[in-house]
């Protein structure tokens, strides 16, 4: 087994070799993941874990939603190379180790369903082979840059292997290895957990079908499931209280059911061409010959999973949960379960040639199959890569950007086909906020926040009217607009509604003027708003003094949340959303302060102390048992 996890992981280094950098890897959301890293530890050294984050859209509760699993990871390399590694190095860190840890990770799952070493050596062997753009191996992140589903699938697996071994071993490390890695998971990638209570449900009755279940099995899955929602409490209990906040889903245009299984079986969106169809005479093998007791479980989990998939393209895409099944975000973690009756299909084959009968023959086996996928994969390789480096004039912008864009404003960028062409980088409008390190309009992760309308403002600038475009822009507090095409550039200059203020071309930055709608560095706006001025700008601590003509109300370009409270004068007032979900209040007549202060809430609170409980309580039963055996060993 240890040389099939070694071989795989020298083939997994040096298919990733180009992406050995202390840059950032490439990927299309590398840059939100580096953002959302820094706000993360940002949060860290304030002794916080809940936190408002100012980056993108009008803000927004972000790691309500999207836990902070990877954020910690990243902050605890950093830690412990001691200054070594600043937070890109780390990133990159995380994210290659995640590519490395897989194949150990598929081991385990195999020798959780009972199959020998060789096999679970095999199927690690094997793992490189899966590579899918909707998230596990070089696809999945430098394609798309989706780094914490890379980082998830680890822990997916080791959960999933958990979950195997506490139907049959009664010894209490598995039930605390599952709950614990679960818990990790939904605080890393909420997606995979939903995948992961799918795959452990099936996997189960695949387990009970080869041989059936007692009920102690039933009570230890069942503690640790308890265990797993103490540990993940603190994230869990607002997230769930919270998820009237929660924005829309990101949904894809679904495959047709035949093209998909064409695509899956013989296409070679997640297993290479062909490959799949090889897998399903393993599996048809696998029941039919020696029963074997992980048959059912190898079987039912990946057709069951790829079944519901199919079911859910016909179904409604309004659910977030189910959307992430028509989006195919667990197809990769699937294929690697099926790499495992491939796996056992490779060794049966051995057996029949007598490749393992000897300790040379098997080794060079192992050999050859490594070659094997090394070359299969080699295409692929080509995409480990540290992020693209723009044209000069992407560094000068994010200078100017910098120094342009007052604090607590934003920027938008106007999209354009072209944008990663005529920039030389993914992602420019993320490129950009992650250098000049000022808010973005436009943003990633439509389902942190509510404020939809703020997304679209920032994507449509170029398809709408430059007077619908400033009306909505002075609203959400965006004085800056970032184009990479002059005829752009000139369509909204000439409207005199905004002004080029630098350009280097392609790029150009321009201006959004004050008009009858307000003025977007002030950040408010209201027909009795006389006069509006922003005095304090922390991320968790807004001042505005204003001046109002008579009461009415008045529109913050804040993304409503309820842990925002809210003073005018230093007295308390009540904040309601808009329609844009901006965060609303009314004002009486005159000249006032306005202070707004984030601040955790009840249900915050109430998860950090079942996590802390759950945690003490590990402890001190670990401690029982640690001093129990002690005393049978003295009384023996």
């Amino acid at each position: 087994m240890w040389i099939g996890i070694g071989l795989a992981t020298l083939v997994v280094a040096l298919l990733n070799v180009g992406a050995w950098t202390t840059e950032p890897v490439a990927g299309g959301d590398v840059m939100f993941h580096l953002i959302r890293a820094e706000e993360g530890i940002e949060l860290l050294s304030e002794r916080s874990i809940h936190g408002w984050s100012d980056r993108y859209y009008i803000g927004s509760d972000l790691f309500l939603f999207y836990g902070p699993g990877l954020v910690w990871m990243v902050a605890l390399l950093a830690k412990a190379s001691f200054g070594l590694l600043d937070i890109e190095a780390a990133l990159t860190a995380v994210v290659l180790l995640s590519l490395l840890l897989v194949p150990a990770a598929v081991a385990f799952l195999a020798r959780s369903l009972g199959l020998s070493h060789r096999t679970a050596g095999l199927a690690a062997l094997l793992s490189p082979i899966v590579s899918t753009v909707w998230g596990v191996g070089a696809d999945g992140v430098y394609q798309d840059g989706l780094i914490t589903h890379q980082l998830g699938v680890v822990l997916w697996l080791i959960a999933l292997g958990g979950v195997v071994r506490t139907c049959h071993d009664f010894r209490a490390r598995w039930v605390v290895l599952t709950a614990v890695s679960a818990a990790y998971l939904g605080i890393t990638s909420p997606i995979l957990l939903s995948v992961l209570v799918f795959a452990a449900g099936v996997g189960v009755l695949g387990i009970h079908l080869s041989r059936s279940l007692k009920l102690a099995s039933v009570l230890r899955l069942f503690t640790s499931v308890v265990l797993g929602v103490g540990l993940a409490a603190f994230w869990l209990v607002p997230a769930l209280g919270h998820r009237d906040l929660r924005g829309a889903s990101t949904w894809w245009t679904a495959i047709p059911p035949l093209e998909f299984l064409g695509y899956l079986f013989v296409g070679g969106i997640v297993l290479p061409p062909v490959v799949g169809l090889v897998v399903l005479v393993a599996m048809v093998l696998l029941l039919r010959g020696e029963r074997h007791p992980a048959a059912w479980f190898l079987v039912l989990v990946p057709l069951t999973y790829i079944g519901f998939e199919i079911a859910a393209s016909f179904l409604p895409d309004d659910n977030m949960i189910l959307a992430q099944f028509q989006n195919h975000r667990g197809l990769g973690t699937i294929g690697l379960i099926m790499v495992i009756p491939l796996a056992w299909l490779v060794e049966r084959l051995g057996h029949r040639r007598n490749l393992w009968d000897r300790q040379r023959s098997a080794f060079l086996t192992m050999i050859v199959l490594a070659v094997m996928v090394g070359l299969t994969m080699l295409p692929k390789a080509g995409l480990a890569r540290p992020y693209p480096d723009p044209i000069a004039q992407m560094d000068s912008a994010a200078a100017a950007l910098a120094d342009l864009v007052p604090p607590g404003a934003r920027f938008a960028f106007v999209r354009d086909e072209d944008e990663e062409e005529t920039t030389g980088t993914l992602a420019p409008k993320h490129w950009l906020a992650h250098s000049s390190h000022v808010p973005l309009l436009n943003g990633v992760g439509l389902e942190t926040t509510r404020a939809i309308q703020a997304y679209r403002v920032g994507e449509n600038i170029g398809t709408v009217s430059p007077a619908s475009s400033s009306a909505d822009l002075i609203r959400h507090g965006t004085t800056h607009v970032v184009t990479t095409r002059q005829d752009q550039a000139e369509t909204l200059a000439v409207s005199g509604l905004f002004e080029v203020v630098w350009e280097d071309a392609p790029l150009a930055i321009l201006a959004v003027l004050p008009t009858e709608t307000g003025d977007p560095s002030a950040g408010l706006t209201g027909g009795v708003l006389e006069s509006a001025l922003l005095t304090k700008v922390d991320r968790h601590h807004l001042v505005y003094q204003v001046v109002a003509s008579g009461p009415g109300r008045v529109d913050i370009a804040l993304g409503w949340s309820p842990h925002w409270l809210a003073t005018v004068d230093g007295r308390s007032v009540k904040t309601e959303p808009t329609d844009e979900w901006m965060t609303r209040l009314e004002l009486p007549a005159g000249s006032h302060r306005i202070d707004l202060k984030f601040a955790v809430d009840r249900l915050e609170t109430f998860g950090a102390v079942v996590t802390l409980a759950t945690i003490v309580g590990l402890v001190l039963a670990a401690g029982g048992r640690l001093v129990r055996g002690q005393r049978i060993e003295r009384s023996s």
